[in-house]
């Protein structure tokens, strides 16, 4: 199979859209179905440069997302890429859609944000642009010849909510992303002092986090005179400076200013320090299409608290405790559970974390994808002979 990956966004890569083509593509470009392996990114994006071994793989550059992506049809310098490699099949690893001489498409909802309106915190801005990636979105699954959707939650919207036959989507997970085995290094951003009880989470700052529910329930244990720490880590989204100075203006009203630490982007050598010293990992989001973070946090032995939101129930299974989404209070009653177990308890949880988060791999996700792709592809051919 000649495989075309074409990396559709609006110029940028995510950091989880990076980790999945960091994991994805050394594992693509040397399975055994795959004879030759073609990686198109918008410009800027020098994704060759990402590995040390180079891949055995061919690369080019597109325009970002544009309107005659919209129509979706490919830009002049990527049909011309396309056209030379010629491919057998184009994977999408992205909610997008472009239509190239009658190949076969799969493309994959890996960002389920689009697809929940209204989120409160949202700006008019960003609730604008959703609509815009929603409409993208819809429009992009219903045309293509298959879908993966990256945890259970998100085929059964695609299947229940938008009405994709359940024959045209796959479920395929995610792996782990960060060995936990790795070297740590405490972060700098991190208060001296701060070595260890304290609660963390982690992930960019924007709304759809849920970090009101991790500060209002500091705010609920500081009433029972609890002296709690909390460690956040992740960067503030583009044009979400107001959401985050909310939120700083809200831990000042309460005196909890010296009880938070933004701590911004840690590495994972950071990362890894503080899973190894925090006493809880919590996770707020009010939308995830998997929750990777949370794998990593499960890997890692950390006690988890997560949100009832989809799809966090999926990930961590009986590994974390969960608590009422949007409940500061619930989130405070769960956290001051989970700190009265008993240490062999904390103990048996941990090791179940890590047995639950060893299920999930890289090798096997590239072998569902693979196979996916390839039932695409004869399926395509069958349907061209029935037509023929």
């Amino acid at each position: 199979m000649r495989l075309a990956i074409v990396n559709l966004t609006g110029g940028g890569l995510s950091g989880g859209y990076r980790n999945y083509l960091k994991n994805m593509l050394p594992r693509l470009a040397e399975h055994s179905d795959v004879n030759a392996l073609l990686c198109v990114s918008p410009k800027g994006n020098d994704v060759s440069a990402w590995f040390r071994k180079p891949l055995a793989a061919d690369y080019c550059s597109c325009s970002p997302l544009t309107l005659s992506h919209l129509a979706h049809i490919p830009d002049r310098k990527m049909a011309e890429c396309i056209r030379r490699f010629s491919p057998d099949i184009v994977f999408l690893p992205v909610e997008r859609y472009i239509r190239f001489a009658g190949l076969p498409v799969v493309n994959m909802v890996q960002n389920m944000e689009p697809f929940v309106p209204n989120m409160k915190g949202d700006t008019l801005q960003e609730r604008i642009k959703k609509f815009i990636q929603r409409k993208i979105g819809c429009n992009s699954v219903k045309r293509a010849d298959h879908t993966i959707a990256v945890s259970g939650f998100v085929k059964d919207y695609l299947t229940a909510t938008l009405h994709i036959p359940e024959n045209k989507v796959s479920q395929v997970y995610y792996g782990l992303t960060s060995p936990p085995n790795g070297s740590c290094r405490r972060p700098v951003s991190v208060p001296i002092g701060w070595d260890g009880g304290f609660l963390f989470t982690c992930g960019s700052i924007r709304p759809a986090r849920g970090l009101e529910d991790a500060l209002e329930a500091l705010s609920a244990l500081k009433g029972r005179n609890l002296d709690m720490k909390l460690v956040i880590a992740g960067e503030t989204v583009p044009g979400m400076r107001k959401y985050r100075d909310g939120l700083e203006r809200w831990l000042t009203s309460r005196g909890l200013t010296d009880r938070v630490n933004w701590a911004g982007y840690l590495n994972d050598e950071e990362m890894r320090w503080c899973y190894g010293r925090c006493s809880l990992f919590i996770m707020t989001s009010r939308v995830e299409s998997f929750g990777m973070i949370g794998l990593e946090a499960m890997a890692n032995g950390c006690l988890c608290i997560a949100a009832d939101n989809p799809c966090l129930p999926e990930i961590f299974g009986d590994c974390a405790a969960y608590y009422e989404a949007g409940n500061g209070r619930s989130l405070a009653e769960t956290i001051l559970n989970r700190l009265a177990l008993e240490p062999g308890d904390q103990s048996a949880i941990s090791e179940r974390s890590r047995k639950r988060s060893s299920m999930f791999s890289w090798d096997l996700t590239a072998d569902k994808t693979v196979t996916v792709l390839m039932q695409t592809l004869k399926w395509s051919k069958s349907r061209e002979g029935r037509s023929s």
